[in-house]
């Protein structure tokens, strides 16, 4: 909770106060500014206990974390570079460089980190579910899904494998095992309307429509600015023959994301239908 990390920060001002160069209590105190929101004094924490010891590996993959959450991937990676020079067994590290790799579209030397970083911890569950990541980028379906399988069985309150692997279910027609994987993610993380789109676009894809509409409706309301969310359901409207609430959710769609493509093609080609039934 918030208030623990404010906490945390008082009593490492006091560790500071006490010892000025106590290298780590700067980078703890960074670490808990940032769980505030405060990126810019946790860099400067870092950098003084960097400053203060420049062999402290932890100093550096917290660094390199926030230059990740600033999209500056390049800093981030050099960061986690100088953390697996000075520890090698260090698998957070080797973990988060992988990531910072993905970003850069540098997908198997992302699974070259992740594989290091399994080496190192094997139920390190992040890890399997990232090289999964990895690996579906890459096309590597299957194997992403063996890889996201892992992390579900080393830890199952993750969620974000069971909604990937459900995205790769999509890919090889898995339909019914992709809704029972955005299904999870949904009880897990019941806010998270990615979820609900792609299990709508799985029940559509079934015949489902009255479902499928449902779970775009629901995405809707957690997120109303889910322009691809009012095409989905604009879709399912259309194949419940409900053509007018389509041609509105398209409409609606592309107010929000004026370049959606889908949107653009589906509008065209309902307009298109309904012309000729008119004529």
């Amino acid at each position: 909770e918030m208030g623990n990390f404010d906490d945390a920060i008082a009593d490492y001002n006091k560790a500071i106060e006490l010892n000025p160069e106590f290298a780590l209590a700067y980078s703890n105190r960074g670490y808990a500014k940032a769980e505030t929101g405060n990126l810019d004094e946790a860099i400067i924490d870092h950098n003084k206990a960097i400053e203060l010891d420049p062999k402290l590996a932890w100093a550096y993959n917290y660094r390199g974390l926030l230059w990740y959450k600033l999209d500056d991937y390049d800093a981030a990676i050099l960061d986690y570079n100088k953390a697996v020079e000075l520890d090698s067994t260090f698998a957070w590290a080797y973990n988060n460089r992988g990531i910072a790799m993905d970003k850069l579209g540098e997908f198997d030397a992302g699974i070259a980190n992740f594989d290091r970083a399994i080496e190192l911890d094997t139920i390190y569950a992040w890890a399997y579910s990232n090289r999964g990541y990895a690996k579906f980028n890459l096309g590597k379906i299957s194997e992403a899904i063996v890889d996201y399988s892992k992390a579900i069985k080393l830890d199952p309150k993750l969620a974000l494998p069971y909604y990937n692997r459900g995205i790769a279910k999509d890919k090889l027609g898995e339909y019914e095992g992709a809704i029972v994987d955005f299904s999870k993610r949904i009880e897990i993380e019941p806010g998270f309307a990615p979820a609900y789109n792609y299990r709508g676009i799985a029940q559509g894809k079934l015949g489902r429509h009255k479902q499928a509409f449902a779970d775009f409706n629901e995405a809707i309301e957690i997120d109303p600015e889910f322009a691809l969310a009012y095409n989905n359901r604009g879709y399912a409207h259309y194949n419940l023959k409900h053509y007018h609430e389509a041609l509105a959710d398209y409409r609606r769609a592309l107010k929000l994301d004026p370049d959606l493509d889908l949107a653009i093609n589906n509008l065209k080609s309902l307009n298109q239908e309904m012309a000729k039934i008119k004529n």
